[in-house]
Parts: structure tokens; C-alpha cells; sequence
């Protein structure tokens, strides 16, 4: 089904009544489709990722996020009203952080349909589904390694969800249980082909 909450339906939700923009909505079109999609998952996975992940050089609202707080290092936080005036300051980089985050879930929710909800529900009538999911080979695993990796970290032998600056790519808790659950699943599995090999010989 869909371990993600985005259903872009959740994001129209929170996003319906706007304080900024009115009654009237989002200025502009917060719902589109690729490549909008795409490239904001390219910026929220290298924003997740940065300082993490080896391959990620740079993250654009790193940078942005470093420069507010050289910024603010420079002219001080401003005495008594001066924590107000650098929330207002850093509001727009969250928003911006959200919007790409929101969008990045909606691109993932997409992919987990096409990459394994939809093969997963054209198996073969004879075929293990939880091998074809969660075995050594599973494309569970694939998915998880690739396209949720910056989200949905592995520590140890535990999934968890990533939050990078108080900021989460809006992953339901669900996802990470049933990736800590394939994961007993296999090592089950495992065990049980260890086992069968002991008493072949």
C-alpha cells in the first residue's frame, strides 16, 4: 500500500486555508507534477543527506541556512525582540525547506507505486512474495537504498526516520516498521537456509 503520508491529498489538507496567501490559496501551483517533483527531491535528499552521505559536496539550503546564521553571528540576535525578528528572518528558508520536502514525499510516493507496490501485485501465482520483497535480493531493499536513503536512515539494525534541522520529509512511522520488520524477516530466512544446508551435509 502506501508507507508514505503524502498522498499529495494530506499536503492540499494542511496547505488548504493559507495564513499568508488568503482564502484564495498558494500563488502559484504547489501541486505539480515532474520536474518540479524531481528536482525538489534532488534538493530535500541533499539537504538530508549532507554531512551523511560522502557523495553529497554541497546542499543548497545548507548554504542558505549558513548564511542566515553567519548573518545573524555578525549582527547579533538583537536584545529583547530580537528572537522575533530572526524567526520572521528564517521563516521563508522553513516554508522553502517544507515546500521541498512535501514535494520530494509526493515524487517518493510515486516511485514506491511504480517500483514496488505495482511488481509486487503482478507476481507470478507460485512466487514468495516475501522474497521478492524482503529476501537478499528484495526490492524493498533496492528502494530503500536508493530512492529513501536520504529520508529513512539505517543505524545498526534499526530504520529510522532522518531529521535535518528540525525538518522531516513527511514519512509515516509505518515505513520504517515494516523495513525493521523485513529485516527479521530475512534474517529468518537466513537461519532457515543456514539450517536446511547443516543437515544436507
Amino acid at each position: 500500500g502506501r508507507p508514505f503520508e503524502i498522498a499529495c491529498g494530506s499536503v492540499r489538507n494542511r496547505y488548504a486555508r493559507p495564513t499568508y496567501f488568503g482564502a484564495s490559496g498558494l500563488p502559484f501551483d504547489f501541486f505539480s507534477d515532474s520536474p518540479t517533483r524531481a528536482q525538489a527531491y534532488k534538493v530535500a535528499a541533499e539537504f538530508h543527506a549532507y554531512g551523511v552521505d560522502a557523495e553529497v559536496k554541497e546542499a543548497l539550503l545548507h548554504g542558505a541556512n549558513a548564511a542566515l546564521a553567519d548573518l545573524q553571528g555578525r549582527l547579533g540576535k538583537g536584545g529583547s525582540g530580537g528572537e522575533i525578528i530572526w524567526s520572521l528572518l528564517y521563516g521563508p528558508l522553513d516554508f522553502a525547506i517544507e515546500y521541498a520536502d512535501y514535494q520530494a514525499a509526493c515524487h517518493v510516493q510515486n516511485e514506491w507505486q511504480s517500483k514496488v507496490v505495482m511488481p509486487s501485485q503482478n507476481l507470478k501465482i507460485n512466487s514468495d512474495p516475501n522474497d521478492f520483497l524482503f529476501g537478499p535480493k528484495g526490492i524493498v531493499w533496492g528502494f530503500a537504498d536508493t530512492t529513501t536513503k536520504p529520508f529513512v536512515r539505517r543505524t545498526g539494525s534499526q530504520f529510522d526516520i532522518v531529521e535535518t534541522l528540525g525538518h522531516q520529509v513527511p514519512v509515516s512511522g509505518l515505513f520504517p516498521v515494516l523495513l525493521n520488520d523485513g529485516l527479521g524477516k530475512r534474517a529468518t530466512q537466513a537461519l532457515v537456509q543456514e539450517n536446511a544446508v547443516l543437515e544436507q551435509k
